[in-house]
């Protein structure tokens, strides 16, 4: 009977921290992301600090795979239409990825 008890609470502590192990990988991989998230941040703040500064219109796409694309367009003709969730074409690579997020920084007149 001891050593059937003994086995049970073994093989318990064997499930508990196996899955202590798991929790330990996605914290990991969540700060990760986090941190990835951070610096993307940080680069479309920078984008469109400069944007400010030059006194130019800009429009800053963030994609949903982490690229950053910036426009330069006169009154937003272009990107207008330009909408969170859309999906965009990469013209070079023609692949696709949905817009995260947009930024437009209007000129003053």
């Amino acid at each position: 009977m001891k050593k059937i008890i003994i086995a049970s609470f073994l093989g318990l502590v064997l499930v508990s921290c196996s899955g202590v192990e798991g929790y330990e990988n996605r914290s990991v991989e969540t700060e990760q992301q986090v941190q990835t998230l951070k610096s993307e941040v940080v680069r479309v703040d920078r984008i469109i600090r400069s944007a400010l500064k030059r006194g130019i219109s800009e429009t800053v796409i963030l994609l949903k795979d982490g690229t950053i694309v910036s426009f330069t367009d006169e009154r937003h003709k272009n990107f207008a239409n330009i909408r969170e969730g859309d999906v965009v074409e990469y013209s070079k690579t023609g692949t696709e990825a949905e817009i995260v997020s947009v930024s437009y920084n209007l000129d003053r007149e």
